[in-house]
């Protein structure tokens, strides 16, 4: 028994939900009006509307009064569904043969080329159905009698099914064509053909009615939570739902309850401090609809909210308050001007399109707000993202709150695209440099993926805790401080700051010897912490790689020491504190700003968001020891890649400052692929000539540097070539036979980073230019 989506699809259908779809019932048409003429989504064989290949419409008889389309003669209407290659999809029609009449109807992958399934209805009620090489005739119909053809057909999967009454007939592999050889993966068209079996002499004519062609809905999830018992926790009996900090069983948890319902018995309270949360799955693409039954006793108060980033960025927040008033908040906006009835179910109802990055909320089929779904409550720009749903013992103003949902269901509306999926070529970067020459190296990076891939290269490096005493400040606040930042409720918070890669390049090598923050009022319980880079696709910091109590001064810069060794080698790490804000307490001190972005993090909960304000928090780092050379240079160390395509990115390896030795060290392609976060190119540099022992009488001077239109190149010897090359290592120009001075003119080429392979009659330079 094939599972009915009619119900599901009826309450998207009423907000005009699909991207693709069609319904026609041809009740607003006159009977004996040509189908074709009025309805121009069809046409004939041979594309003459209002001629005898068109269909026409009838009120002899109908499912939905007063018409149907009759099908006789030499009628050969066509319906052209966009010849769709991908994507899942439901064609459904209702059919009438009226008794000693034939019926037949075809689906075709492409229009008067290639079949993919047959259907003649005969008068004698056999039927003769071809699909996939398969052919039924032993399956009999009732004349005189409406009855329902419907078809599942997923392209992705290359798979079809067709459907009479929702009784399964036949499944087959729809790419084949109707004899069972191979076909094309294609959605092409219907055709409703006035067609008879041969042998069977009988008229044609058949009636079709409510005729639909639409994207398929998956049902992710639905439950009424009916087979559960009244008291049950709703994440212990189900574990599609979780809470705030993912403890089911506990006074988090929402309850299973009989006390209300939409559909008997049972639906969920919230109320005390319940946290329920839905994980969508962090969907970054496709089209979602989002359906509950919402209840708020009388004089009582509810509150739920939608999240792009679980516990890190809210998409929208309701509050339901006990006068029957509301405050709803989305994209910037905020409604205050919507009410509700207490006591009384009602359906709460979002859309999303991740694709067009738009959202609408609808209660009882009437839309309350439409927003710019990436945003975040508050307008800023946040997360194209679908995180999760909380259902929440939320209230303002005193209120208690209390309320029950029903009926939850989460649908995909159309296929998403597959994640970025990144492929790094991992091959070991082995250079050998013995002329004290820089080198350019490339690796190339590719999505098989249907999502956009965005990534940053950093290079890490192989070293030890270096030597000497040399004292560094590293951080982002500027000395004085100025703000400080808190709540009026008392709350736990922890505060971080990114030390990324490009921050490191100046201190390879040295250690973290101690924390500086500033804070400009009592805290309690304070730790300081350090931790690693967290996952691509979470925001703010990942696991603790270290943690020690700390008491801090107010009003000044306080230094916690760093007992452990850690050893700045380009990787990224947060450093920041954590600690008790009793309520009214305005603890963390921050500089004027502006805010370096992407650096400064707080929580109060389980997950991270990025500091709203533009300032800057007053963390800072001191290492010590004398500082590495960075041997690797990635000149353009970020990009996005559709999917499908690939980039190659250059690597720039310098001796210089370097003794003779072997150097080892990564390049990590850190990506938003949601299973491989970060990929390692493991990289050797073998200098087996120190740079100072070049000739001191064959020095090259390149000058200005950067430029903008020209670059003079002069040398003690004599030049014989000067090769310019772009940050992947490709030649964009050569000059020759120079003498001992000359112009390279770079006035044509696009802003970035070049090379010049300036080759004398004594050694060989490699010197980088910067155009602007």
């Amino acid at each position: 028994m094939r599972k009915n989506l009619l119900l599901i699809l009826s309450m998207f259908v009423g907000f005009g939900l699909f991207a693709q779809g069609y319904e026609q019932d041809f009740d607003g048409f006159t009977s004996g009006d040509y189908l074709a003429e009025v309805d121009t989504d069809w046409t004939t064989w041979t594309n003459a509307p209002g001629t005898a290949e068109d269909a026409m419409i009838s009120d002899a008889f109908s499912v939905t009064a007063p018409n149907s389309v009759v099908v006789m003669g030499t009628t050969d209407a066509v319906y052209p569904f966009g010849d769709k290659t991908s994507g899942a999809y439901e064609v459904s029609f209702d059919m009438y043969v009226p008794a000693g009449k034939a019926g037949y109807y075809n689906l075709q992958h492409v229009f008067a080329s290639e079949w993919a399934v047959e259907v003649y209805l005969n008068g004698d009620l056999s039927s003769q159905i071809s699909a996939g090489g398969q052919e039924l005739t032993n399956l009999t119909y009732e004349a005189n009698t409406w009855f329902n053809v419907s078809f599942d057909i997923n392209l992705n999967e290359d798979l079809a099914t067709m459907y009479w009454d929702d009784e399964e007939i036949i499944t087959w592999q729809w790419s084949l064509a109707t004899d069972g050889t191979a076909g094309e993966n294609q959605l092409g068209c219907a055709n409703m053909y006035a067609g008879v079996l041969t042998g069977y002499t009988e008229d044609p004519e058949y009636y079709f009615d409510n005729f639909m062609f639409n994207e398929a809905v998956e049902v992710v999830y639905e439950s009424g939570f009916d087979m559960h018992t009244s008291g049950d926790y709703l994440a212990v009996v189900d574990e599609e739902w979780t809470t705030w900090t993912n403890a089911p069983g506990t006074a988090e948890d929402a309850v299973i309850s009989d006390a209300q319902f939409e559909t008997a018995p049972n639906s969920v309270m919230v109320s005390g401090t319940n946290d329920a949360v839905f994980p969508f799955g962090d969907k970054t693409s496709g089209v979602y609809g989002v359906s509950y039954d919402f209840y708020v006793p009388a004089g009582m108060a509810g509150y739920y909210n939608l999240q792009h980033v679980f516990a890190s960025e809210w998409a929208v927040e309701v509050f339901l308050y006990a006068d029957g008033s509301s405050k709803i908040t989305a994209g910037g906006q905020e409604l205050t001007n919507v009410t509700y009835a207490q006591d009384t179910w009602f359906n709460v109802f979002f859309y999303i399109d991740l694709n067009e990055d738009v959202a609408v909320m609808s209660w009882d089929d009437t839309d309350i707000i439409e927003w710019q779904w990436s945003l975040a409550t508050d307008g800023t720009a946040g997360e194209n993202q679908l995180g999760c749903a909380n259902m929440y013992a939320g209230a303002e103003n005193g209120e208690t709150p209390m309320y029950y949902f029903d009926n939850f269901t989460f649908i995909s509306l159309s296929n998403a695209l597959t994640p970025a999926t990144v492929e790094v070529d991992t091959d070991e970067i082995i250079v050998e440099i013995a002329d004290g020459t820089a080198v350019t190296e490339t690796f190339s990076i590719a999505n098989v993926g249907q999502e956009n891939l965005e990534y940053d290269v950093y290079p890490t490096y192989d070293v030890e805790a270096s030597a000497g005493s040399a004292m560094h400040n590293v951080g982002y606040c500027a000395d004085d401080v100025t703000q400080n930042i808190g709540s009026d409720g008392a709350v736990s918070r922890k505060i971080a700051v990114l030390l990324e890669p490009s921050l490191q390049e100046d201190y390879i090598g040295t250690t973290l010897e101690s924390i500086e923050v500033f804070m400009a009022d009592q805290a309690l319980d304070m730790f300081v912490k350090v931790w690693a880079a967290g996952e691509t696709t979470v925001p703010g910091p990942g696991e603790v790689i270290y943690s020690a109590s700390f008491n801090a001064a107010i009003g000044e810069w306080s230094e916690a020491m760093i007992t452990d060794e850690i050893v700045l080698d380009g990787n990224p790490i947060y450093i920041g504190v954590e600690y008790f804000q009793p309520a009214a307490v305005y603890a963390m001190g921050c500089d004027a700003g502006p805010k370096t972005p992407g650096v400064n993090w707080s929580s109060t909960g389980p997950g991270w968001s990025e500091f709203s304000l533009d300032y800057n928090w007053a963390v800072r780092a001191n290492t010590v020891g004398d500082p590495f050379p960075n041997w690797m240079d990635v000149p353009v160390d970020f990009g996005m890649i559709p999917g499908g395509g690939s980039e190659t990115v250059g690597v720039f390896m310098s001796p210089d400052g370097l003794p003779n030795g072997q150097y080892t060290g990564s390049l990590v392609v850190a990506a938003n692929d949601p299973v491989t976060n970060y990929t390692e190119i493991d990289v050797t540099l073998d200098i087996i000539t120190a740079t100072n022992d070049l000739n001191a009488t064959d020095a090259v001077m390149v000058y200005p540097n950067p430029t903008n239109d020209v670059v003079f190149v002069k040398a003690d010897a004599q030049i014989e070539q000067v090769i310019v090359s772009n940050y992947l290592g490709q030649v964009v120009d050569v000059y020759t036979t120079l003498g001992t001075e000359g112009q390279i003119n770079v006035s044509q080429l696009d802003n970035g980073v070049y090379f010049l392979e300036v080759t004398t009659d004594l050694a060989k330079h490699t010197i980088k230019v910067i155009k602007k």
